[in-house]
């Protein structure tokens, strides 16, 4: 297994001041991203780039690629996320083993959320609250496990789509933190402990 860390706020903070090598390194991230949901096929830097929403970042991300040619034959064989062991949790429904899912399926108890909130629509909400790439955890319960955009907070939710507890992202983009999880009323007691198996 391979496993890919970036300095989150560095990486998205330098973003803004047009470092390229900031900029690199997440179309990498990227790259092992696509590759976790499709292994069995060779990607390119150049083929993810060019998949990329026509915006301002990615029309400066393809510039830099020009500019100072990014290696378009970089390839990610095959990576395996790993399985999330919670435990210790004082809600005992949520500890247990937890396994990576396609970020673009929705979590059951997330649809049943949305049902209970007035009847919306899941799949807006989801794109809007994900960003597609990073993949969520579910537990055999239906428990869940994903990365909130909007406040840059992993989040865990049991089966009925009720947040349960959050914690702020640690040195990686790509997992949620081992650490720091507390309930949502900020305690540190009673929350889950986290392992990757």
């Amino acid at each position: 297994m391979v496993m890919v860390f970036l300095p989150a706020n560095d990486v998205f903070r330098n973003r803004n001041r047009g470092d390229h090598r900031d900029l690199r390194a997440v179309v990498l991230m990227l790259t092992t991203f696509v590759s976790l949901l499709v292994p069995s096929q060779e990607l390119s830097l150049s083929t993810v780039i060019s998949a990329l929403p026509l915006n301002s970042w990615s029309l400066q991300m393809r510039r830099v690629q020009e500019t100072e040619s990014l290696p378009t034959k970089t390839f990610v064989k095959s990576l395996a996320v790993p399985s999330l062991q919670l435990s210790m949790a004082e809600d005992r429904g949520i500890n247990g083993v937890y396994i990576a899912r396609d970020p673009k399926a929705i979590p059951a108890g997330f649809v049943r959320m949305c049902g209970k909130a007035g009847g919306f629509a899941p799949r807006p909400i989801w794109d809007e609250l994900t960003n597609g790439i990073t993949p969520w955890f579910e537990s055999k319960d239906g428990c869940f496990v994903y990365f909130n955009c909007h406040d840059s907070r992993w989040w865990i939710d049991d089966s009925s789509g009720s947040p349960m507890y959050l914690a702020v992202p640690d040195e990686s983009l790509l997992l949620p933190p081992t650490n720091g999880w507390v309930t949502l009323t900020g305690m540190k007691a009673g929350a889950p402990r986290m392992n990757f198996i």
